[in-house]
């Protein structure tokens, strides 16, 4: 649970700088993505310019950040970057086309809606983004198997931990499963 309102229910992605979660926001009972930084000064640096940056863009195009704070774990310092739960990225999409395209009415689609983003971040921050790329770009709807989640998840009490074996099947990692396994075959 973090900042007294989020439970982390699965991980989403990760990359360089950071994680994403899935997580359960008790305040508003909804869906939301965390965006946690890694501890090291340099990523949270960046988190932070990132979080001032985001703080001025009001666009139906961008990722619109909801809420940020820092938390404290065992490896240091974390800024968290709170965001709507999207899709999948725009590279996951070329791949599960396996690399043969996307049909050219999807393409134009993209291509409008990034222009339209850059515009709008451009009006508000003078920044030209130039790190415009497949992975860096999402789509808006969930992807089935987190939408299954959202759909099906009843959240524990605010304040009650959560047994590796009364988690969500979905949420769970490959090791978790195991484990899970395990612990029910000792039940019986």
């Amino acid at each position: 649970l973090l900042n007294s309102r989020y439970r982390i229910v699965k991980k989403l992605g990760f990359g360089v700088f950071s994680v994403v979660y899935l997580s359960y926001d008790y305040k508003l009972s909804i869906f939301r993505a965390l965006k946690v930084s890694k501890s090291a000064k340099s990523y949270t640096k960046v988190a932070v310019d990132e979080i001032k940056l985001l703080s001025k863009i009001e666009s139906k195009y961008c990722c619109k950040l909801h809420d940020d704070f820092k938390y404290e774990s065992i490896f240091g310092i974390h800024i968290v970057s709170v965001f709507e739960v999207y899709g999948e990225t725009l590279f996951s999409v070329i791949s599960n086309h396996n690399y043969s395209g996307i049909e050219p009415k999807y393409v134009k689609l993209i291509c409008i809606c990034i222009i339209k983003a850059l515009i709008d971040v451009h009006e508000k921050t003078k920044i030209i983004n130039t790190d415009i790329k497949p992975e860096n770009i999402l789509v808006k709807d969930p992807i089935k198997k987190n939408q299954h989640i959202i759909d099906s998840y009843k959240p524990p009490p605010i304040n009650t931990p959560v047994k590796l074996i009364n988690k969500h099947h979905l949420t769970l990692t490959k090791s978790q499963m195991k484990r899970r396994k395990r612990q029910l075959a000792k039940i019986k």
